[in-house]
């Protein structure tokens, strides 16, 4: 792949000077101004982005960042956590991406494992170590505060000086050049180093010519995805590249904050995850005529419920609307992918069935390959048994922070473990059965789901929980008002495998990792309040 008789660049913080000059075509907007950068506003050309991203490293520089220094960047979800990192990787420095929405508890412990240079972090952060008595000046050598006046032990971002022009210093290619973390659906996340090599991997993908799933220059791509994960960094490098007529960056998942750039900006990719695309669904349904527009969704990271994808594909005026899934994980990035259409779901209407949206798709072709192994004698098993799914690709992670020896064990030989249950059809697709520690005996916990979500539309959200030789427990969140009882469970369930009474739990109890993933493991101990769990049999090798 070429950009105009010159290689992409591939550390993070040569990208934006790379095609400042060669995509004046894309504007870039945000759903908020940047704290360390306010003056480009909500939008803003490539050029002027890569600007800012020199202006912030050379105030970097005054700080006395210099190469190999840890710089974490923990802020609010925005696109300034890309323009922060790659001002850090610019002058060799390795930022690493947290998620401000991990708890305090959460993010102290990823610091001390960091032992940082510096720490970047929101007015809004310091104010929640200052509750929870976290003295932030212990967290990293120095501490800076991005907005409002600075608390003691922090120096304000905006007291630093620019005038000190900026080396332009990048790591090596095959050295680390990023951390971010993983989602800890499980257990606490953990940090996830990546090279050059092994996220311009994953940007790969995104650069194929895939007919109708890349964007054009008429195209207004919204992505409303967690900006500190790898995801965001491919996003950008292949958006600058295709050059769109309109990259944006959503960080406030708030129906009001989509509703008004939806109305403002009639994007034609919608691209997020399906917890947040659920979380979107009374907008589509409310509101259909702000997604006519729409001709390709991306639904990132997770297989998601047929019964929230439908609403947004009818919704599109485009014949040939697409639907396109995205398997990955924050160590390897891209896997797998696979497109329904408008004509999917209206042919499974027809056959009065459920459209099957738990197959992810083939394995990206000559970029990741695939195999499927039994999770106890670690063998492959033929095409259609299910067993734990495995990938060989060049997009991996060198390594966990401060966990060698856990990174370790998510190898079988040259082959890395997923920790997904699943198995590969006879044309080699992809079919998705869940998390290897939440999987049932004899069912599949994503298809239970999306058959009471179909059955129950008073519900927003179902989760079941395995329940060792017991019949698993489903969670329901209802809607606002919304009822169930006896009579009404027992006409949904019936047909279905056996399942124990349900447990109604709100929506807002309902805890969720910094992608909106559900934590299955809070989960589990919330509803363990009101319900005696049986111990689970899980196979936790390869958490």
């Amino acid at each position: 792949m070429r950009l105009i008789g010159r290689r992409i660049p591939k550390n993070i913080g040569l990208i934006p000077e790379g095609f400042a000059t060669r995509n004046n075509h894309t504007t870039i907007v945000v759903d908020s101004p940047m704290l360390a950068a306010p003056w480009l506003g909500n939008s803003f050309t490539i050029a002027q982005y890569a600007q800012a991203v020199d202006f912030c490293a050379s105030r970097l520089t005054s700080l006395g960042v210099g190469g190999r220094a840890r710089v974490a960047i923990v802020r609010e979800n925005h696109l300034e956590v890309q323009l922060l990192a790659a001002a850090a990787a610019r002058i060799g420095a390795v930022p690493a991406a947290l998620s401000a929405a991990n708890t305090e508890q959460e993010l102290v412990d990823l610091l001390a494992s960091l032992q940082s240079d510096a720490l970047l972090m929101s007015s809004a952060v310091a104010e929640r170590f200052a509750r929870s008595g976290v003295d932030a000046s212990s967290l990293a050598s120095n501490v800076v505060q991005l907005d409002g006046e600075a608390r003691p032990g922090a120096i304000s971002w905006h007291t630093l000086s620019s005038d000190r022009p900026a080396v332009v210093a990048p790591v090596a290619d095959d050295q680390v050049m990023l951390i971010t973390h993983t989602s800890g659906t499980t257990n606490l996340p953990k940090l996830v180093m990546h090279t050059a090599n092994s996220l311009w991997a994953g940007t790969r993908v995104e650069l194929l010519p895939v007919p109708g799933g890349v964007s054009r220059p008429s195209d207004r791509f919204l992505t409303a995805i967690p900006f500190v994960h790898s995801r965001a960094f491919t996003w950008v490098t292949a958006q600058f590249y295709w050059g769109p007529d309109e990259m944006i960056a959503v960080g406030d998942y708030g129906q009001d904050t989509v509703e008004r750039l939806l109305r403002s900006e009639g994007p034609t990719i919608i691209e997020s995850l399906p917890n947040v695309l659920q979380h979107w669904k009374p907008l589509v349904e409310s509101h259909p005529e702000l997604f006519e527009q729409v001709r390709l969704y991306i639904n990132t990271f997770d297989a998601i419920h047929a019964s929230i994808a439908r609403p947004y594909v009818l919704a599109s005026s485009h014949r040939n609307v697409m639907w396109a899934h995205s398997w990955g994980q924050s160590e390897v990035g891209p896997m797998a992918a696979g497109i329904f259409t408008k004509g999917s779901f209206r042919r499974a209407t027809k056959a009065g069935k459920e459209l099957q949206m738990s197959h992810l798709g083939l394995p990206w072709l000559g970029l990741v390959r695939m195999r499927v192994v039994d999770p106890d004698t670690g063998r492959r098993v033929p095409r259609g048994v299910p067993g734990l799914l495995q990938v060989r690709s060049d997009s991996i992670a060198v390594g966990y922070q401060n966990s060698d020896e856990h990174y370790r064990r998510k190898w079988s030989g040259s082959w890395w473990n997923t920790g997904d249950f699943g198995y590969q059809d006879r044309l080699g697709r992809v079919k998705f059965l869940g998390r290897s520690v939440d999987r049932l005996q004899s069912d599949s916990a994503l298809e239970l789901e999306t058959a009471l979500l179909d059955r129950l539309p008073e519900c927003e959200e179902v989760v079941v929980i395995p329940n060792g030789s017991s019949a698993p427990v489903p969670v329901l969140c209802l809607r606002s008002g919304g009822e169930l009882s006896d009579g009404r469970w027992r006409e949904v369930v019936d047909g279905l495998p056996p399942l124990s009474p349900p447990v109604v739990v709100p929506m807002a109890e309902v805890p969720r990792t910094t992608t909106w993933k559900i934590k299955r493991a809070g989960l589990r101990e919330r509803v363990a309040r009101s319900v005696e769990l049986q111990p689970t049999e899980a196979d936790r090798r390869f958490i």
